[in-house]
């Protein structure tokens, strides 16, 4: 090989190697971009996933101030209707069920 060949393959070489640095500077730069996105997109849902805990906890603490106890209470013409009511089932099942209970007690004396 003769020295201009050799002074050629020389200069192609540190032509290679600096493209190769410009690459992997080009790439590094690339990567640490994408790095810097995902750790902000990740910011961006702890944020929304502690904001959507904290909209659910409240929904649910107006739930229960909503519909809890005190929401369904009856008042006083409400609960006299509903206790007629039960004594009035109470009293057609006690009768339904006499019939029942009498044969069942003449069977089991058999």
């Amino acid at each position: 090989m003769n020295s201009a060949a050799l002074d050629a393959a020389i200069d192609d070489l540190a032509t290679l190697r600096r493209k190769f640095a410009e690459r992997d500077a080009e790439h590094q730069a690339a990567l640490a971009e994408r790095d810097e996105r995902i750790d902000s997109q990740q910011r961006t849902l702890l944020y929304r996933r502690a904001k959507i805990d904290t909209l659910t906890a409240e929904i649910a603490r107006l739930r229960r101030w909503q519909f809890g106890r005190r929401s369904e209470q009856l008042d006083p013409g409400q609960r006299a209707l509903f206790e007629a009511t039960l004594a009035e089932w109470a009293g057609r099942i006690g009768v339904a069920l006499t019939p029942l209970a009498a044969a069942m007690q003449a069977q089991l004396l058999q």
